[in-house]
């Protein structure tokens, strides 16, 4: 079986309307990863900083002045 990729030339070049389809389709699987990381990144942050955090539970939140009752 033989390479296909060797059949062509190295000094052909690909038609101008292919090009800019190529770059087009790859500008629009970036933008599509840009939109699911920016969401998808703040979930897991979010979801993390909940974790890592727990919510306050009263008048005693900062740690200063608290005594055991």
């Amino acid at each position: 079986m033989k390479n296909p990729f060797q059949e062509i030339d190295a000094n052909e070049t690909a038609p101008k309307h292919l090009k800019n389809e190529v770059l087009s389709e790859v500008n629009s699987l970036r933008n599509t990863m840009e939109l699911v990381s920016l969401f998808v990144g703040r979930i897991v942050q979010t979801v993390g900083t909940a974790v890592s955090n727990p919510p306050s539970t009263g008048f005693f939140d900062n740690n200063q002045d608290k005594k055991d009752y």
